[in-house]
């Protein structure tokens, strides 16, 4: 997965492993997409990363259609999506153009369903293990009502890591004075009430 010669610029161009992995854990909501005909199969799903093997992981509900495209081909492409915003030119002190700053993550895989329900077990507790919130106090565990009638509802999947880039793009390309106040905006910015925004959606 190269990126293309002039876009984006050098500067947003990202393959350091470690600051990709970085994004995955704190941005685990993938956009998982499969080749299909007329439009690709698109789904989103948590996904948690497997250092030891290099792979990612992940689980449907059985109903999704996305389950039989995990068979019929197993080629997947995953996208993560970190902070984003529009950036206005007046955080800067010079006249800039306005722009949309973002970091996103993008994994080429190929795919395969679990074939043990010991490993889409041990799948369900680490995902509950690294997304509860420190102090919630809840743990997911075996012996928690129904557990095993609903691990029979979903399936499970890991994504071999074909290749992986990223796009980080925080003004780099302006000096350091301006990749400081754009991350201090992006920060700010990220951090705004979306309780009204959510009230509409209900």
């Amino acid at each position: 997965m190269n990126f293309s010669k002039n876009y984006p610029l050098p500067e947003f161009q990202e393959r350091r492993f470690e600051k990709l992995k970085q994004v995955i854990d704190h941005y685990p909501l993938a956009t998982i997409i499969s080749q299909t005909e007329p439009y690709p199969m698109v789904s989103q799903v948590p996904l948690i990363f497997d250092q030891t093997e290099s792979k990612l992981l992940g689980h449907f509900d059985r109903n999704n259609p996305h389950c039989e495209q995990l068979v019929a081909s197993n080629n997947i492409y995953c996208l993560f999506n970190g902070p984003n915003h529009y950036m206005t030119p007046t955080i800067y002190p010079d006249r800039q153009y306005p722009g949309w700053n973002y970091v996103a993550v993008h994994v080429e895989g190929i795919v395969k369903p679990m074939e043990n329900e010991a490993d889409l077990e041990a799948l369900l507790l680490k995902t509950a293990v690294l997304n509860e919130p420190p102090n919630s106090g809840y743990t997911l565990t075996p012996n928690q009502k129904n557990f095993h009638v609903f691990i029979k509802m979903i399936v499970g999947f890991e994504i071999e890591i074909v290749d992986i880039k990223g796009v980080f793009k925080l003004a780099q390309d302006k000096g350091q004075p301006h990749i400081e106040l754009a991350k201090n905006h992006l920060a700010e910015v990220s951090q705004k009430d979306l309780t009204a925004f959510l009230d509409m959606l209900l």
